[in-house]
């Protein structure tokens, strides 16, 4: 009788990490590069070929899938060995999506580390039966391994860091700016740069400015050399890509809608609008649940490199039916933990839209006092998950008439009401609502008043010529 016992193993994993691969290469690649993945962590010598096929297909920057790893393989005279074309077909009929990768990883991952553990332990064996080997040796070289195996990531040497923050201080004493810069000093002041992987909230009610003054400062970053990735729940993407323009080239998309405007307005504005085609900002309007969103996140990160995710907003994130069965809070929380971990996974700064509760305001009139943490919606993890929080309101105290649209310029304070490594405050800012641009209150004031002598010659052009047409008649 054989007492040899199987090693631990698990074909249906190893299968389905395989066809994950084939299926969305993008984000099982991340997966597989994050978690230091390579071919012991496959049993069957048939998958470790196929996962080695893979790997070498990206090497060479290419896309795997099941034509290009079955012609690579048959190049190698290594399509026999894993059963032929009709195995590789087999792996992805039998994996019919890839959103459970990270599942499939854990298993071949605990199975990876028992195989290694006990093969360690049977060295250790091995060698207490060889009386030229120290005991103490082999027991210490046993005991390497071991760690070895229990550590699941990569870790980071103190010196790696210590090197790190001398580069970043350095740049800071010799005048350079440090980390992605807003387009408002006052801000930069209190935040002294957004670096990775710093979460950042910004919260307002509804039409207050939360996506006009996150556009205005992802596209500054864009301007200092981030590539961006927007999670659009709110609006199309083709309204969103017209505000952006609308901001870049200072013409109001709104302006298209009527009779007024004019070709060389049509040149400027599509013009621009080509340019924010090339340059690295990359929307998805689809409105995705959790998992969705942390597939794409991965995807993204591993095809352009982002720097900088923006989720439009949290409240919206489709829910799943077993999140149905719980709480908005209760998930609105733990989507807000995901976000935030996107960001430390990814080497990349977050950036979550969020909404106020409504309650509290009882004045009609005129707008309110400016809202606390409190007025955040699932204000608990929110404001946990957040290294900085931005309450975006309407200057406290105006008739509410100042903030329609017959109003070209809005008077907005932003309140850096948290910041995990620096001061809090409130900035006085002003939004220019033609174009969407945030601006400080100064600069507002100036718009203001520029506007205000537009409209008084044109009232005076159109007296006079009303004048000139009665002198006439």
């Amino acid at each position: 009788m054989n007492n040899e016992r199987i090693p631990p193993h698990s074909e249906e994993a190893e299968v389905g990490v395989l066809g994950s691969f084939l299926l969305e290469p993008d984000k099982v690649g991340y997966l597989c590069d994050e978690k230091k993945v390579d071919e012991t962590w496959f049993y069957a010598p048939s998958n470790r070929v196929v996962f080695e096929a893979i790997c070498e297909i990206r090497q060479r920057h290419r896309m795997p899938d099941s034509l290009t790893v079955t012609n690579h393989l048959r190049s190698l005279g290594m399509l026999d060995q894993v059963g032929g074309f009709q195995a590789i077909n087999r792996l992805i009929d039998s994996t019919p999506t890839a959103a459970h990768a990270e599942y499939y990883l854990a298993i071949l991952r605990d199975s990876w580390q028992r195989r290694a553990a006990i093969a360690a332990a049977r060295e250790l064996e091995c060698n207490g039966y060889a009386h030229d080997m120290p005991v103490l040796d082999s027991v210490g070289g046993t005991l390497r391994k071991l760690a070895d195996i229990a550590s699941s990531k990569t870790r980071v040497d103190t010196e790696d860091l210590i090197a790190e923050h001398r580069k970043i201080a350095e740049r800071a004493r010799n005048g350079e700016k440090v980390g992605w810069q807003t387009p408002w000093d006052p801000i930069n002041s209190l935040l002294y740069g957004i670096h990775e992987p710093h979460h950042v909230v910004v919260a307002a009610l509804t039409s207050s400015g939360k996506t006009a003054l996150t556009i205005n400062m992802v596209m500054q970053f864009v301007e200092q050399g981030a590539r961006v990735a927007i999670s659009e729940n709110d609006m199309s993407r083709m309204d969103l890509e017209k505000r952006i323009v609308g901001m870049m080239c200072g013409i109001n998309p709104l302006a298209f809608r009527t009779k007024s405007w004019t070709d060389e307005q049509d040149l400027i504005f599509h013009d621009t609008w080509r340019k924010l085609g090339r340059m690295p900002v990359f929307i998805n309007e689809d409105r995705m649940t959790m998992d969705e969103t942390e597939s794409w996140a991965m995807s993204m990160k591993a095809r352009h490199g982002i720097d900088i995710f923006v989720f439009d907003f949290l409240q919206k994130i489709k829910r799943t039916k077993e999140e149905w069965r719980h709480s908005l809070r209760e998930v609105v929380g733990d989507w807000s933990c995901r976000t935030c971990e996107i960001g430390k996974r990814m080497k990349a700064c977050t950036v979550a839209l969020s909404q106020f509760s409504r309650s509290g305001n009882k004045e009609k009139d005129t707008t309110p006092p400016h809202p606390t943490l409190e007025n955040l919606k699932e204000t608990g993890e929110i404001e946990n998950n957040a290294d900085v929080v931005m309450l975006i309101s309407k200057k406290p105290g105006q008739p509410v008439d100042l903030f329609t649209g017959k109003h070209p310029v809005w008077d907005i304070d932003v309140d850096i009401a948290k910041n995990r490594n620096g001061p809090t405050g409130i900035t006085e800012m002003s939004l220019l609502i033609r174009t969407q641009k945030f601006v400080t209150r100064t600069q507002g004031d100036i718009e203001r008043d520029e506007i205000g002598r537009e409209e008084e010659v044109i009232k005076k052009r159109q007296n006079n010529g009303l004048t000139n047409t009665e002198d006439n008649d």
